[in-house]
Order: structure tokens, then sequence, then C-alpha cells
């Protein structure tokens, strides 16, 4: 039994890696966060706004204290820069700390360190953002959905559930947790589990530090998560929102083939002047014109037999209105 379950365990862990995009390497993006004078990940990066070459403060900085050029740019007779020729680069400074495990946290200690070996204080208090590594405990919050309450009795309503789990745990353990706990079997097509935050349902391989990141998750409160247990009379109800989409998509195109089938069955006055012309059956019934006659002679009988036929079918009359419709 207890291979069974083992078995089980890894197939279905095999279908979550397969379903789940591939994780990145942060070594492919070494070229674009490394300073090419230290050789070390950026700190506090910072661009030269003249050749948009990017370099850590400090290093650009002590280059400048040697040479009036920037370092790559030297060599192909650059500008000449100083300090006001560089920039702060947030963005990719906040992308550096996201992408490299662990570096925000040593750099805040060695800075502490510094601060405390020269006994500097820090005059001016910034609003840091938030970063997180993949081992930090982060506290989170389990309560069911306050929409789904009404279908619960009295005393029915699940108590909310407290955790602290590490920031890279997915979302895909979270719903196992919840399944566990409601002895609900993850292979179950008529039951489904949904885990929210802010009302919007996340994806199964975001993981906390994802949802922290993606909603500016600050460290004051625990990570507030709701859950709903959706029940389906069969696995095909489940994508009933597709298939009315589908439906509407279908439906669209029945309405122009018949509308373009109506529009078949209308012929204008200018039509059956052409049909007259053309010497057709429905023009020999309604016009008894001899074969040589003048072109003017022609013309005037064949408007002449034309206004003779309209009175004989209303669906005559309805078209020469449509046709001057279409005129004026």
């Amino acid at each position: 039994m207890h291979l069974q379950n083992t078995h089980n365990t890894m197939e279905s862990n095999a279908a979550m890696d397969a379903t789940s995009p591939a994780s990145r390497d942060v070594r492919q993006f070494h070229d674009l966060i490394t300073c090419r004078l230290c050789r070390g990940y950026m700190i506090d990066p910072t661009t030269v706004d003249y050749c948009y070459h990017t370099y850590c403060r400090s290093c650009i900085l002590k280059h400048l204290l040697r040479a009036v050029y920037c370092p790559e740019c030297k060599a192909s007779g650059g500008k000449e820069i100083n300090e006001l020729n560089l920039k702060s680069d947030d963005t990719l400074r906040s992308l550096i700390y996201k992408l490299v495990p662990g570096l925000y946290q040593r750099e805040c200690k060695e800075l502490a360190d510094f601060k405390e070996q020269h006994d500097l204080v820090d005059e001016q208090t910034t609003d840091e953002p938030e970063f997180f590594t993949t081992t930090e405990l982060i506290s989170l919050s389990l309560e069911y959905h306050p929409a789904m309450l009404h279908q619960c009795g009295p005393g029915e309503v699940p108590p909310t559930i407290y955790l602290q789990c590490a920031a890279g745990l997915p979302v895909e353990l979270l719903k196992r947790f919840l399944c566990s706990k409601y002895n609900i079997e993850t292979d179950n097509g008529l039951v489904e589990v949904e885990v929210t935050y802010k009302d919007e349902v996340l994806p199964t391989n975001f993981t906390l530090m994802d949802v922290a990141y993606c909603y500016n998750w600050s460290r004051e409160s625990p990570m507030a998560f709701c859950y709903r247990i959706l029940l389906y009379d069969n696995e095909q109800t489940k994508n009933d929102e597709n298939n009315l989409s589908r439906i509407n998509q279908d439906i669209e195109p029945e309405h122009s083939v018949r509308r373009s089938k109506s529009a078949k069955s209308v012929t204008f006055a200018e039509d059956l002047e052409s049909e007259i012309d053309s010497g057709s059956p429905r023009s020999k019934v309604r016009c008894k014109t001899p074969p040589k006659v003048s072109p003017s002679s022609k013309n005037k009988r064949l408007t002449s037999s034309k206004r003779e036929a309209e009175p004989e079918s209303p669906v005559s009359n309805f078209k020469s209105l449509r046709s001057n419709d279409m005129r004026y």
C-alpha cells in the first residue's frame, strides 16, 4: 500500500512538472546583471546616460577618478563623462535582487556591519522595497471564501487556518494541503479546489514569493488567502464558460449565413432591367416586345412594361421602393 501511494505521488509530481513552465537558471542572465569592472553582480546599478552602459555605482565612481571615459567606450573614442552623467537604475536593481537569492540580505548585512564599525547613523529613513528569498518564512492564512459561506449551515463554517511556509512554496501544495484536510482526492474530476488572493484565482505554478511581488505584499500582516471548493455534476460542466463562448461564436456565423441567404432573394429594379436586356425567360413573360425595335423605343417599352408588371406582385412594389431609397 505504501509503495502504491509513493508511485501515485511520483506520477502526480511528474504530471505537475510537465504542465508547469520550465524555470530559468540565473546563470543565463549573468551577462545582463554583472558589472564589467568588478565581474560581480551589480550593486546599486548606475547607467551612463550617454552610452547606456551600466556598472556598480562604486565601480564607475572609482573609474572616473582615473579616466573620464566610459570603460567600454574608451577604445572607440567615446565622449567624456563625469558624475552628472550617471543615473541610478532602480528597475535593474530590483530585478537583480529578485533573481539572485540572498544577495539583498547579504548586502544589507554588510552595510549594517560597515555602519556599526564606523559609527554611522542613518539620518534619512527611506522605504525600501520588499525582497524575498525562497527559504524565507512567510506567515499566511487560509480562509473559506466569504461568497461561499451561504452554502454552509450554522456551525459548519470552516475555521481560518494559519501557516508559516517558505517563500518558494507553490500554490499547488496549498491546494494539496486543503484536499488532504477535507479528504478530497486530487484526481477527482468532480471536485475542484481554488486558491484566491484578493479575489483573483492564483495559478498553481505561482509561489508565495510570486504572490508577494505581484501584489506588493508587506510583512505587516499575514498573507491572506481564500479558498473555495467547487462541486460539479459531471466533468463536462467544468468548461461551461468555454462552451458558451464557443456556442456564441458558432451562432454568429449562422446569423450571417441566414442574412446572406435572405439578401440573395431580393432583386432590385436595376437587376430587372439587366435581366430584360439579357433576354431571360422572366423578361420574356413580362414584356412582349418585337425582336427588332429601335433603341429609343426599346427603352420606353422596357420602362412601361416594368411599371405594368409592378402591380402584379407585391414583391415588385417592395423592390421598386427599395430602389428609390437607394437612389435618394
